[in-house]
């Protein structure tokens, strides 16, 4: 939040770092949809690959716009959600992160953003990197400069 005073009184207005705003929620629910998603793609997490992922979250410049305990809250609720049913779970994240498939630069940064969980690890294995691709796919955003795919689409 940005404060300034005006006529006696302190106006906030949302943050905006790297085109992500604090009060835009479809921002936060991608975000947390997409790094979920990729976090758990190979079909658990792990208590180590959670904590790797939660460390990784916490870098995010978004978690910086968002509020890291409120980013590390609802990245571990909706790994939960994985947990609890897989299947509804992701219908639920491809939901959140589809509403900024009209959003150019917000869909950018859900993109990097997931790919930055995914490479937690080392790297991208196939399901994260599948993940990654369903993400490009429901976002309309190039996988090509991720570097999951090569420019004639090649893995």
């Amino acid at each position: 939040m940005t404060r300034t005073m005006s006529a006696n009184h302190v106006v906030e207005t949302p943050t905006l770092i790297d085109g992500w705003s604090a009060s835009d929620t479809a921002h936060f629910e991608a975000f947390i949809a997409a790094c979920a998603l990729v976090a758990h793609a190979d079909g658990w997490v792990t208590e180590e690959e959670r904590l790797s992922a939660s460390a990784r979250v916490r870098g995010l410049n978004a978690t910086a716009v968002f509020g890291v305990e409120l980013c590390l809250v609802a990245f571990d609720a909706a790994i939960n959600r994985f947990d609890e049913d897989a299947e509804v779970a992701t219908a639920r994240a491809e939901r959140a992160i589809l509403k900024l498939a009209r959003q150019p630069g917000p869909a950018h940064l859900v993109v990097e953003a997931a790919c930055r969980v995914a490479s937690a690890d080392g790297g991208y294995d196939g399901a994260e990197r599948d993940a990654i691709l369903d993400i490009c796919q429901l976002l309309n955003v190039d996988p090509v400069p991720c570097g999951i795919v090569t420019p004639d689409g090649r893995r």
